[in-house]
Protein backbone atom coordinates (compact mmCIF):
# COMPACT_ATOMS: atom_id res chain seq x y z
CA UNK A 1 0.00 0.00 0.00
CA UNK A 2 1.70 3.58 -0.93
CA UNK A 3 1.09 6.29 1.42
CA UNK A 4 -0.90 9.65 0.71
CA UNK A 5 0.87 11.95 -0.87
CA UNK A 6 0.26 15.17 1.25
CA UNK A 7 0.90 18.99 -0.13
CA UNK A 8 1.13 21.26 2.49
CA UNK A 9 1.23 25.29 1.96
CA UNK A 10 1.34 27.51 5.54
CA UNK A 11 -2.01 26.87 5.98
CA UNK A 12 -3.49 24.11 3.91
CA UNK A 13 -2.65 19.84 4.11
CA UNK A 14 -4.10 18.47 1.09
CA UNK A 15 -3.87 14.29 0.91
CA UNK A 16 -3.34 13.32 -2.54
CA UNK A 17 -3.90 8.97 -3.40
CA UNK A 18 -1.35 7.79 -5.27
CA UNK A 19 -2.68 6.31 -8.79
CA UNK A 20 -2.27 2.54 -7.51
CA UNK A 21 -4.71 3.26 -4.24
CA UNK A 22 -7.35 4.24 -6.54
CA UNK A 23 -9.53 1.52 -8.32
CA UNK A 24 -12.58 1.22 -10.55
CA UNK A 25 -13.82 1.99 -13.99
CA UNK A 26 -14.85 5.42 -13.30
CA UNK A 27 -12.74 8.37 -11.69
CA UNK A 28 -9.55 9.38 -12.87
CA UNK A 29 -6.68 8.37 -11.16
CA UNK A 30 -4.47 11.42 -11.04
CA UNK A 31 -4.68 14.26 -8.23
CA UNK A 32 -7.44 12.42 -5.99
CA UNK A 33 -7.60 14.61 -3.28
CA UNK A 34 -9.55 12.96 -0.30
CA UNK A 35 -8.73 15.79 2.34
CA UNK A 36 -8.06 18.87 2.67
CA UNK A 37 -7.62 20.88 6.17
CA UNK A 38 -7.08 24.34 7.03
CA UNK A 39 -5.22 25.72 9.82
CA UNK A 40 -4.92 22.32 11.62
CA UNK A 41 -8.54 23.29 12.20
CA UNK A 42 -11.17 22.93 9.52
CA UNK A 43 -11.74 20.00 7.21
CA UNK A 44 -13.43 20.35 3.53
CA UNK A 45 -13.99 16.63 1.95
CA UNK A 46 -16.28 13.92 2.41
CA UNK A 47 -16.38 10.20 0.67
CA UNK A 48 -19.07 9.15 -1.64
CA UNK A 49 -20.31 6.26 0.91
CA UNK A 50 -20.54 8.24 4.71
CA UNK A 51 -16.89 8.10 6.23
CA UNK A 52 -16.14 4.89 4.47
CA UNK A 53 -13.25 4.67 1.64
CA UNK A 54 -13.46 2.67 -1.21
CA UNK A 55 -11.14 2.81 -4.10
CA UNK A 56 -13.96 2.28 -6.51
CA UNK A 57 -16.31 5.21 -5.23
CA UNK A 58 -15.42 8.76 -5.20
CA UNK A 59 -14.02 11.13 -2.62
CA UNK A 60 -13.21 14.48 -2.10
CA UNK A 61 -11.80 16.59 -5.30
CA UNK A 62 -11.95 13.57 -7.76
CA UNK A 63 -12.52 14.12 -11.79
CA UNK A 64 -13.97 12.28 -14.17
CA UNK A 65 -13.44 12.27 -17.81
CA UNK A 66 -16.52 10.98 -20.77
CA UNK A 67 -19.29 10.72 -18.32
CA UNK A 68 -21.18 12.67 -20.68
CA UNK A 69 -19.33 11.77 -24.31
CA UNK A 70 -17.81 8.35 -24.31
CA UNK A 71 -14.86 7.85 -26.02
CA UNK A 72 -15.14 4.60 -28.43
CA UNK A 73 -17.71 2.56 -26.81
CA UNK A 74 -20.10 2.57 -29.07
CA UNK A 75 -17.56 1.28 -31.97
CA UNK A 76 -16.35 -0.95 -30.13
CA UNK A 77 -17.46 -4.94 -29.92
CA UNK A 78 -18.33 -6.88 -26.94
CA UNK A 79 -14.55 -7.95 -25.18
CA UNK A 80 -13.14 -5.28 -27.15
CA UNK A 81 -11.31 -2.75 -25.64
CA UNK A 82 -12.14 1.36 -25.21
CA UNK A 83 -10.60 4.29 -23.82
CA UNK A 84 -11.31 6.00 -20.79
CA UNK A 85 -9.28 8.78 -20.09
CA UNK A 86 -7.65 9.43 -16.58
CA UNK A 87 -8.34 5.26 -16.07
CA UNK A 88 -7.30 3.17 -18.93
CA UNK A 89 -8.69 1.26 -21.75
CA UNK A 90 -11.63 -0.47 -20.16
CA UNK A 91 -13.72 -3.82 -21.70
CA UNK A 92 -16.81 -3.72 -23.04
CA UNK A 93 -19.41 -6.49 -22.01
CA UNK A 94 -22.02 -6.57 -24.20
CA UNK A 95 -24.39 -4.39 -26.17
CA UNK A 96 -25.80 -2.74 -23.58
CA UNK A 97 -25.31 1.43 -23.38
CA UNK A 98 -22.14 2.85 -21.72
CA UNK A 99 -22.87 2.82 -17.49
CA UNK A 100 -20.64 5.21 -15.96
CA UNK A 101 -20.88 3.62 -12.44
CA UNK A 102 -20.23 0.02 -13.70
CA UNK A 103 -17.43 -1.87 -12.57
CA UNK A 104 -15.90 -2.75 -16.14
CA UNK A 105 -12.72 -4.52 -16.33
CA UNK A 106 -9.64 -2.11 -16.50
CA UNK A 107 -6.23 -2.03 -17.88
CA UNK A 108 -4.77 0.60 -16.53
CA UNK A 109 -2.49 3.49 -18.12
CA UNK A 110 1.16 3.88 -16.79
CA UNK A 111 2.05 6.96 -14.67
CA UNK A 112 4.77 8.24 -13.22
CA UNK A 113 4.81 10.62 -10.07
CA UNK A 114 6.82 13.54 -10.09
CA UNK A 115 7.11 15.78 -6.79
CA UNK A 116 9.94 18.29 -6.52
CA UNK A 117 8.88 19.80 -3.53
CA UNK A 118 6.00 19.74 -0.72
CA UNK A 119 3.75 21.91 -1.90
CA UNK A 120 3.18 20.48 -5.50
CA UNK A 121 3.08 17.43 -7.11
CA UNK A 122 2.62 16.32 -11.20
CA UNK A 123 1.17 13.30 -12.53
CA UNK A 124 2.47 11.87 -15.96
CA UNK A 125 -0.09 9.58 -17.74
CA UNK A 126 1.17 7.81 -21.01
CA UNK A 127 -0.21 6.93 -23.66
CA UNK A 128 -2.12 3.76 -24.57
CA UNK A 129 -3.38 3.87 -28.01
CA UNK A 130 -6.78 2.05 -28.35
CA UNK A 131 -9.53 2.86 -31.67
CA UNK A 132 -6.96 5.20 -33.04
CA UNK A 133 -7.40 7.36 -29.49
CA UNK A 134 -4.44 8.10 -27.25
CA UNK A 135 -3.62 11.11 -24.96
CA UNK A 136 -0.42 11.91 -23.24
CA UNK A 137 -2.18 13.54 -19.93
CA UNK A 138 0.19 15.91 -17.31
CA UNK A 139 -2.05 17.13 -14.08
CA UNK A 140 -0.10 19.08 -11.88
CA UNK A 141 -1.31 20.17 -7.74
CA UNK A 142 0.00 22.80 -5.96
CA UNK A 143 -0.16 24.14 -2.47
CA UNK A 144 -0.11 28.12 -2.02
CA UNK A 145 -1.22 30.04 1.37
CA UNK A 146 -5.30 29.25 1.41
CA UNK A 147 -5.72 28.18 -2.24
CA UNK A 148 -4.98 24.62 -4.28
CA UNK A 149 -4.55 25.03 -8.08
CA UNK A 150 -4.93 22.11 -10.37
CA UNK A 151 -3.86 22.16 -13.97
CA UNK A 152 -4.20 19.87 -17.01
CA UNK A 153 -2.38 19.38 -20.16
CA UNK A 154 -3.63 17.43 -22.80
CA UNK A 155 -1.58 16.68 -26.15
CA UNK A 156 -3.61 14.03 -28.71
CA UNK A 157 -1.09 11.80 -30.04
CA UNK A 158 -3.68 9.63 -31.28
CA UNK A 159 -5.03 10.02 -35.14
CA UNK A 160 -8.49 11.07 -34.04
CA UNK A 161 -9.99 13.94 -32.46
CA UNK A 162 -11.21 14.10 -28.96
CA UNK A 163 -14.44 15.46 -28.23
CA UNK A 164 -15.33 15.25 -24.49
CA UNK A 165 -15.62 16.99 -21.14
CA UNK A 166 -13.94 16.35 -17.87
CA UNK A 167 -15.80 17.48 -14.68
CA UNK A 168 -14.30 18.05 -10.81
CA UNK A 169 -17.14 15.89 -8.65
CA UNK A 170 -15.98 17.45 -5.79
CA UNK A 171 -17.75 15.91 -2.58
CA UNK A 172 -17.61 18.52 -0.27
CA UNK A 173 -19.17 19.35 3.43
CA UNK A 174 -17.94 21.97 5.73
CA UNK A 175 -16.00 20.73 8.81
CA UNK A 176 -18.72 17.89 8.49
CA UNK A 177 -22.20 19.74 8.99
CA UNK A 178 -24.94 17.98 7.39
CA UNK A 179 -26.15 19.78 4.19
CA UNK A 180 -29.56 21.64 4.64
CA UNK A 181 -30.98 25.25 5.02
CA UNK A 182 -27.23 26.38 6.90
CA UNK A 183 -25.97 26.18 3.25
CA UNK A 184 -25.62 28.37 0.33
CA UNK A 185 -24.36 27.56 -2.84
CA UNK A 186 -23.75 30.44 -4.87
CA UNK A 187 -22.65 31.32 -8.79
CA UNK A 188 -19.88 33.52 -9.84
CA UNK A 189 -20.45 35.44 -13.02
CA UNK A 190 -23.26 35.70 -15.29
CA UNK A 191 -25.57 33.33 -16.81
CA UNK A 192 -28.21 32.93 -19.49
CA UNK A 193 -30.87 30.21 -17.91
CA UNK A 194 -31.83 28.94 -14.70
CA UNK A 195 -30.99 25.93 -12.71
CA UNK A 196 -33.79 22.97 -13.17
CA UNK A 197 -33.58 21.04 -9.82
CA UNK A 198 -34.45 17.52 -10.71
CA UNK A 199 -34.38 15.57 -7.64
CA UNK A 200 -34.40 17.35 -4.00
CA UNK A 201 -35.41 20.01 -1.58
CA UNK A 202 -33.99 22.72 -3.35
CA UNK A 203 -34.49 26.49 -4.44
CA UNK A 204 -33.26 27.68 -7.03
CA UNK A 205 -32.80 31.37 -6.26
CA UNK A 206 -31.28 34.52 -8.41
CA UNK A 207 -27.24 33.64 -7.77
CA UNK A 208 -27.44 30.55 -5.35
CA UNK A 209 -28.86 27.84 -4.58
CA UNK A 210 -30.36 26.20 -0.95
CA UNK A 211 -32.08 23.59 1.01
CA UNK A 212 -35.41 23.92 2.34
CA UNK A 213 -34.35 20.79 4.29
CA UNK A 214 -31.83 18.22 5.37
CA UNK A 215 -32.03 15.81 2.46
CA UNK A 216 -33.46 12.61 3.20
CA UNK A 217 -32.18 11.45 -0.01
CA UNK A 218 -30.22 12.23 -3.20
CA UNK A 219 -30.89 15.82 -4.83
CA UNK A 220 -29.94 17.17 -8.44
CA UNK A 221 -30.07 20.12 -10.30
CA UNK A 222 -28.35 21.06 -13.44
CA UNK A 223 -27.88 23.96 -15.40
CA UNK A 224 -27.28 24.21 -19.32
CA UNK A 225 -26.46 27.33 -21.46
CA UNK A 226 -29.65 29.41 -22.68
CA UNK A 227 -28.37 29.49 -26.16
CA UNK A 228 -25.08 29.53 -28.36
CA UNK A 229 -22.28 31.07 -27.08
CA UNK A 230 -24.44 32.33 -24.09
CA UNK A 231 -22.71 33.18 -20.64
CA UNK A 232 -22.04 30.52 -17.88
CA UNK A 233 -20.94 30.62 -13.88
CA UNK A 234 -17.32 30.96 -14.07
CA UNK A 235 -17.03 29.42 -10.45
CA UNK A 236 -18.74 28.44 -6.48
CA UNK A 237 -19.01 28.99 -3.31
CA UNK A 238 -20.29 27.22 -0.59
CA UNK A 239 -21.08 28.83 2.60
CA UNK A 240 -21.60 27.44 5.71
CA UNK A 241 -23.59 30.44 7.08
CA UNK A 242 -24.03 30.01 11.14
CA UNK A 243 -19.96 29.88 11.27
CA UNK A 244 -19.00 31.46 8.33
CA UNK A 245 -17.17 28.54 6.85
CA UNK A 246 -16.61 28.40 3.13
CA UNK A 247 -14.94 27.17 0.39
CA UNK A 248 -15.02 28.07 -3.49
CA UNK A 249 -13.57 26.87 -7.04
CA UNK A 250 -12.54 29.10 -10.18
CA UNK A 251 -12.75 27.66 -12.97
CA UNK A 252 -9.71 28.56 -15.80
CA UNK A 253 -11.93 27.30 -18.71
CA UNK A 254 -15.69 28.22 -20.56
CA UNK A 255 -18.07 26.15 -18.50
CA UNK A 256 -20.13 24.15 -20.59
CA UNK A 257 -22.48 22.51 -18.56
CA UNK A 258 -22.85 22.46 -14.23
CA UNK A 259 -24.71 20.34 -12.69
CA UNK A 260 -25.24 19.71 -8.51
CA UNK A 261 -25.66 16.59 -6.52
CA UNK A 262 -25.48 15.33 -3.10
CA UNK A 263 -26.79 13.62 -0.07
CA UNK A 264 -27.15 14.93 3.58
CA UNK A 265 -23.21 14.62 4.21
CA UNK A 266 -22.10 16.07 1.01
CA UNK A 267 -22.49 18.52 -2.14
CA UNK A 268 -21.28 17.85 -5.17
CA UNK A 269 -20.94 21.05 -7.17
CA UNK A 270 -19.66 19.93 -11.15
CA UNK A 271 -18.16 22.44 -13.28
CA UNK A 272 -18.07 20.48 -16.90
CA UNK A 273 -14.90 21.89 -19.21
CA UNK A 274 -15.06 20.82 -22.85
CA UNK A 275 -12.40 18.71 -24.11
CA UNK A 276 -11.89 19.07 -27.84
CA UNK A 277 -8.40 18.07 -29.18
CA UNK A 278 -7.21 17.97 -32.38
CA UNK A 279 -4.46 15.36 -33.80
CA UNK A 280 -1.07 17.09 -32.59
CA UNK A 281 -2.64 19.46 -30.82
CA UNK A 282 -2.46 20.38 -26.61
CA UNK A 283 -5.15 21.59 -24.84
CA UNK A 284 -4.69 22.85 -21.14
CA UNK A 285 -7.23 24.44 -18.66
CA UNK A 286 -7.08 25.09 -14.43
CA UNK A 287 -8.68 24.58 -11.84
CA UNK A 288 -8.33 26.90 -8.66
CA UNK A 289 -9.92 26.62 -5.10
CA UNK A 290 -9.96 28.39 -2.18
CA UNK A 291 -10.54 27.50 1.75
CA UNK A 292 -11.51 30.42 4.25
CA UNK A 293 -13.32 31.37 7.36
Amino acid sequence: MMEDIVLRSGRLAVAVKHPSEVGGARFDRTGFVTGVTLDDAHAFCAYELPGIWDPTKGAGLCGEFDNQMKLGYDEAKPGEWFPKLGVGLLRRESEAPYQFMKAYEVRPYRIDVEQADAGSVTFAVHPDECLGYAVRYRKSLTVEHHALRVDYELVNTGARPIETNEYAHNFVCLDGKTVGPDYALAFAGERSSEFKVHVGDIRAEADRLEWGSVPERDFYARLHPGGEGAPMPSGWTLTHRPSGLRMSEACGFGVELIAVWGMAHNVSPEMFAPVRIAPGETLAWSRTYRFGD
